[in-house]
């Protein structure tokens, strides 16, 4: 039986690699609802604070969460999913494993019979407090609208 020759030290992808320890994956689940202090995420998670903040700081670094200071005080930091990155990363990871995985860009936009671009709506979300529904809903809207809504 033949086989085909693989390189066995082509490295996962940098998403594939960060997300796949079960920490960092519980971390990012948790993100997904909405955004965290680092207390918050140990009580969730119930592993020691400097775990946690180990395992985030390697998400930061990677690009697939922030953080932020409170606009209230500026004392609480608040971790949030990078929702962009982590779909390109996902889908990134997707087309190095096959080329059928690969992704399409986005259409152009459409050009009116002038020759000038037309204008795609445009929605503005806004958050108030400390939650991640704005970037839910606006991560939602590109998802189903396939570029042709823009988001403010």
């Amino acid at each position: 039986m033949a086989s085909h020759p693989r390189d066995l030290t082509v490295a996962p992808p940098e998403f594939l690699r960060l997300a796949a320890h079960p920490l960092r994956w519980r971390l990012l689940t948790e993100l997904a609802d909405g955004d965290h202090r680092v207390r918050e995420l140990v009580e969730r998670v119930g592993e020691p604070q400097n775990l946690v903040s180990y395992h985030l700081r390697l998400l930061r670094d990677g690009g697939l969460v922030t953080a932020r200071r409170s606009s209230f005080d500026g004392r609480d930091g608040y971790y949030r999913l990078d929702l962009e990155r982590c779909a390109r990363g996902l889908a990134a990871s997707g087309a190095a494993l096959h080329p059928a995985l690969r992704q399409e860009p986005p259409a152009l936009p459409r050009r009116h019979a002038t020759g000038t671009p037309s204008r795609r709506p445009a929605v503005l979300f806004v958050c108030t407090g400390n939650s991640a529904r704005s970037p839910i809903a606006e991560a939602l809207l590109r998802h189903h609208t396939a570029g042709r809504v823009t988001t403010v």
